[in-house]
This record gives C-alpha cells, sequence and structure tokens, in this order.
C-alpha cells in the first residue's frame, strides 16, 4: 500500500512540474547547429513555450521549423519589445568584450526577462564573460559566473571559435522577483 501512494505521489509531482513548466517561455538566441535544434525540441517536448530566433538561417533552423518548432530568422532585438521570457538561452554569441556594444547587447536580453527569469551564456570569451557580468549587476541582476571544463560545454560552430581557445565560461545572471 505505501509503495502504490508513493507511485501516486510521483506521478502527480510529475504531472505539476510538467504543468508549470507549459507556463515557461524560453528564448534561444543564436542557434545554427543540429544539437542547438535538438535541445530546443527537447524543451519543447517537456512542455516549454520555445522561440529560436537567429537572422542566419541554417538548415538544422529549417529541419526545426519543418517540424513545427518556432523559428524566426531575427536578431532577438527586433522581436516585438512586450515579448519577455522566463529563460533566455544563448551559446557563444560574438564576443564583443569590454565596448558600448555590450552594454547595448546585455540590456537587450536583460529587458526581456521576467521576474526570477534567468539567461545563461556560454562564451570563450573571459573578458567579454566578465563584462556581462558587470552590466547586469550594475542593473541589479543576481550573477554566477564559472568555467565550464570542454567536456562539459555545449558544442560551439567551428568557424567562431579559435581551436586553441580551450575554455568556456558560463554566465547565469538572474533577475530579481522585485525589480
Amino acid at each position: 500500500m505505501l509503495q502504490r501512494l508513493s507511485s501516486r505521489t510521483n506521478n502527480h509531482f510529475q504531472h505539476s512540474r510538467f504543468k508549470a513548466q507549459a507556463l515557461q517561455r524560453m528564448l534561444i538566441v543564436g542557434a545554427e547547429q543540429q544539437p542547438e535544434f535538438v535541445y530546443a525540441a527537447r524543451k519543447s517536448r517537456q512542455g516549454y513555450r520555445v522561440t529560436v530566433v537567429n537572422p542566419i538561417v541554417t538548415a538544422a533552423a529549417q529541419r526545426y521549423s519543418a517540424r513545427g518548432g518556432d523559428f524566426r530568422p531575427i536578431r532577438l532585438e527586433t522581436l516585438a519589445a512586450h515579448l519577455s521570457y522566463h529563460l533566455i538561452r544563448e551559446n557563444y554569441p560574438y564576443p564583443l568584450g569590454r565596448t558600448p556594444q555590450s552594454i547595448s547587447f546585455a540590456r537587450q536580453r536583460l529587458a526581456r526577462l521576467l521576474p526570477g527569469g534567468r539567461w545563461v551564456v556560454i562564451t570563450e570569451n573571459r573578458e567579454f564573460a566578465e563584462a556581462l557580468q558587470d552590466i547586469a549587476m550594475t542593473h541589479g541582476f543576481t550573477v554566477t559566473l564559472s568555467r565550464l571544463p570542454l567536456h562539459r560545454a555545449p558544442p560551439a560552430s567551428r568557424q567562431y571559435i579559435h581551436p586553441l581557445i580551450k575554455e568556456r565560461y558560463q554566465l547565469i545572471v538572474r533577475k530579481p522577483w522585485e525589480f
């Protein structure tokens, strides 16, 4: 009897988790490669409402869209201003370093986060990661910056990352619940 009750309880929690995720909006910025679209499709199956944006339309993007995925061939900056997300994922954006463009880049993403939302960035450029960290913290966001072992980092587009760069950084920016 105890086993049966435990099983029902687990099913209830799994069902509740799925329902909660169904309300979550996720934005994936700059996806180009098949593994990124596989991730997007998996998150969609888990109940997230996933939107992928990239002005570059790759074969992987076309396959994702053909299978019903929400792919928009635009830059994040051209999305409607009222759209906001619980989670924004971005792997290997162009590393702007510490420049005025970095401030605009970060603000565009920070403005789209819902309260309690997260922006997760993977980059190979430490200076860029630290610049984004400083910008987010200046705007009142909580930031965790960590070094990722290469085997745990998502695959990178070979055309953008120098083969001798072996470090990857993960930046997790969280918007406070009361902002």
